[in-house]
């Protein structure tokens, strides 16, 4: 790297100037780097090497240092001297034995005929003769057929350095033939750690939150962060605070960040805004503040999944501020704000009312409910339709419901929830009774009150049970008990009361061998749990089997042999008894009425 400022005659851009040099230099790929020393140790040098990679993250920098060590005067060499003519020459791209080119100019069928027939060449005053081809992936399909036969089988003295930054457009018989090497995105603690090695030797101070800035928006490519760096050292200033950064790049600093994460989790979507108009006016565009707002919302999603080991955007120092904000939404309410804003950003380019889109997005976050609780009431739905008791509520949300709960305590008390002609009904004011004496020898103590659940009707003042009542909610009774008992109970029906709180079901005419498995114990107490949801009282199920094979009712034609027969002698039953190998069994009176 160069040791100090470059002089105003002969200024060169940073990410040229602090170009890396030697395998030393090279930031973020020591697997490849390994590899390459090791080639070279053991004179196992394969005819092509492919590098892939996202940009900036040291690609062709890396085939000059391979070059360099290939070609030098002391090579082949892990350390190039950096002093012979072929090093220089090679390190600013102008050695004549080290072809560099362009895929996207050149990428005909027309210059790669060109490159074979200079292929038979022998290098000027070099070792190798070495071609590299940047974006090679943009060369067309009839110029790597041309390429496949040079490459497979090229002379002694050439080596191919292949660059590209889309791997999967390169033929795979092109794959074949080359070593891969594939880069990694640099990280913006090492980014960071170059940047301030660069502003030393600029003789600039910068504080470690702008350098993390920068790093962060580089997005772990070494020359857009070294670019950036170009722009804030272009500007003058001394010193490079966050402040400074932030007003140069137009992006949100990262408490306008937090407070945006506070008032979304928060759920003020007033508060959202009035930040967006903020940094609006401040030159900051809406499409940078969701980017910033999206990267803090993952930083939230990793601190709730408990991963914090991860890389964080937000600062060390504000990271409990964060995670505190944070807390007050679950991990999928986090999962559905950041698809929200994703997809808003999305959509913001290239429209002209790109604001408009980011003040949704940031509403339908600020409103969105949480989820856990959704799904919580879900389950409860699930286990209330199977007849199961439904599952307590998780702390959390009891927490949460406990205002609404004293909010609406009063109107659960006139019966919401519950059928509405079964709503409790009010009963009138009753005097206090008079207080009991005190038991004395002549008089006998009162018995001691039973304890709850010894006498068969807790509350003695509920009227007796009404038949009609009951077959008012019996089509609800069929959905409540379940599936696997509504169909049966659907071919029973309630005839009458015995006592007070004893409901009579029985058999339909001629359905007793559907019906009759309601009668057993389980499935009794079961209808009776569900009547007494319905019906806020106390009451039991007796099922009489004896109903089920009773005579007809008057009016009602007898269901015997006859009728089956006359039925399954129908043309449309038969075919269904065909397709459905199924046998007709007995004829349901309420359905043949309704035909």
């Amino acid at each position: 790297m160069s040791q100090g400022p470059a002089q105003a005659d002969a200024y060169t851009v940073v990410a040229r100037r602090y170009r890396p040099q030697r395998f030393e230099d090279v930031v973020g790929q020591d697997h490849v780097v390994q590899a390459l020393r090791n080639a070279i140790r053991l004179n196992r040098l394969a005819q092509a090497y492919l590098f892939c990679g996202t940009r900036g993250v040291g690609k062709t920098s890396m085939a000059r240092i391979f070059a360099k060590c290939l070609n030098c005067a002391n090579g082949p060499t892990e350390e190039p001297c950096q002093e012979c003519d072929v090093c220089q020459a090679i390190a600013v791209g102008q050695d004549v034995d080290v072809i560099e080119i362009d895929g996207a100019s050149n990428n005909g069928v027309e210059q790669v005929r060109e490159l074979r027939q200079n292929v038979s060449l022998r290098p000027s005053r070099s070792r190798f003769k070495i071609y590299y081809i940047d974006e090679v992936h943009m060369l067309s399909t009839g110029a790597f057929n041309a390429l496949l036969k040079t490459l497979e089988e090229p002379p002694p003295h050439v080596k191919f350095f292949f660059a590209t930054t889309e791997a999967n457009k390169i033929p795979i018989t092109v794959l074949s033939r080359c070593q891969r090497f594939d880069f990694a995105g640099i990280t913006p603690e090492a980014i960071v750690d170059t940047l301030r090695a660069i502003c030393e030797r600029e003789e600039v101070e910068a504080d470690a939150d702008a350098l993390q800035i920068v790093a962060r928006r580089a997005g772990g490519s070494m020359r857009d962060a070294q670019s950036l760096l170009e722009r804030m050292l272009s500007s003058g200033n001394t010193r490079l605070t966050a402040d400074v950064v932030h007003g140069l790049l137009g992006t949100a600093s990262d408490d306008r960040l937090l407070e945006m994460i506070e008032a979304l989790s928060s759920g003020d979507p007033a508060a959202a805004l009035t930040l967006l108009d903020g940094a609006a006016s401040e030159g900051v565009q809406p499409t940078e503040l969701l980017a910033g707002t999206i990267d803090f919302l993952r930083d939230a999603m990793v601190l709730s999944i408990g991963a914090e080991a991860l890389t964080l955007t937000v600062a060390p120092r504000q990271r409990d501020r964060l995670k505190a904000a944070a807390t007050r939404w679950s991990t999928d309410s986090i999962l559905a704000a950041l698809q929200i804003l994703a997809e808003a950003r999305g959509r913001m380019r290239g429209v002209a009312h790109g604001r408009l889109l980011a003040e949704l997005a940031l509403v339908r976050v600020a409103r969105l409910e949480n989820l856990d609780d959704l799904g919580e009431v879900i389950q409860r739905l699930k286990a209330l339709e199977a007849g199961a008791p439904a599952a307590p509520r998780s702390p959390a949300t009891a927490a949460r419901r406990k205002l609404s709960r004293a909010d609406s305590a009063s109107a659960l008390d006139v019966g919401i929830g519950k059928p509405a002609h079964f709503a409790a009904p009010v009963e009138p004011t009753r005097p206090a009774p008079p207080p009991s004496p005190s038991p004395s020898r002549s008089q006998p103590a009162a018995p001691p009150e039973k304890p709850p659940g010894q006498d068969r009707r807790p509350n003695a003042d509920a009227p007796p049970l009404d038949l009609e009542v009951v077959q008012k909610v019996w089509p609800d009774l069929l959905k409540k008990v379940g599936a696997g008992l509504s169909w049966r109970l659907s071919q029973a029906q309630p005839i009458g009361v015995d006592e007070p709180d004893v409901l009579i079901i029985a058999a339909k005419p001629g359905l007793g061998a559907v019906a009759d498995p309601c009668g057993a114990d389980e499935a009794r107490r079961h209808i009776a749990e569900c009547l007494r949801w319905l019906l806020q009282r106390p009451l039991s199920v007796r099922y009489e089997a004896s109903a089920s094979g009773g005579p007809p009712q008057p009016g009602e034609a007898e269901p015997g042999p006859r009728r089956l027969d006359q039925y399954a002698n129908d043309p449309l039953v038969q075919k269904v008894v065909e397709l459905f190998e199924a046998r007709v069994t007995h004829v349901d009176a309420e359905a043949r009425d309704e035909s």
